[in-house]
């Protein structure tokens, strides 16, 4: 009886082994993944981001994590288009990143407020339509695939 209890536990302990040893094999490779690879090169990271009338106007001035506009919708109508451009260290104004899988994107706070469009065939241009007068706040994004490379704080948005 105890050569068979000692048998089930040297049997046991060799499939404890077993299933850690496996574990820790599929731990250490599960975390290979190709868009790892390549998003050191393509990673797009500003200081800021400025919206630009006519690409010289600055209608909104975001410098690393601070907002000094508000953003102003006309209720019921569409602002101009704006360029979208960015900020590098020095605040130097720098271009959007043009690989096809980085865009702008946008998170708007209350949608019945406002939104947001692009121009047509434009990843960063865009315009405003007020929906209804108040106030809201959105943040803008530069988009990697599924994730966000850049993301704004809240900026304030009045519709009026």
């Amino acid at each position: 009886m105890q050569i068979k209890i000692k048998s089930e536990l040297k049997k046991m302990k060799n499939k404890a082994i077993l299933v850690i040893s496996l574990s820790l094999i599929l731990i250490l490779t599960a975390c290979e993944d190709e868009h790892d690879h390549d998003h050191d090169k393509n990673h797009f990271s500003p200081e800021g981001m400025v919206l630009l009338l006519k690409d010289t106007v600055k209608i909104l001035d975001y410098f690393r994590g601070v907002v000094k506009d508000t953003l102003y919708v006309p209720f019921g109508n569409y602002t101009p288009y704006y360029t979208v451009k960015f900020y590098d260290a020095n605040k130097n104004i720098i271009d959007p990143p043009d690989e096809a899988n980085h865009y702008l994107s946008w998170t708007i706070s209350n949608e019945n407020i406002f939104s947001v469009e692009k121009q047509m065939g434009q990843k960063y241009i865009i315009r405003l339509k007020g929906n209804s007068v108040g106030i809201t706040t959105v943040k803008f994004m530069v988009m990697h695939g599924s994730h966000a490379d850049f993301q704004t704080r809240d900026i304030p948005v009045v519709v009026r």
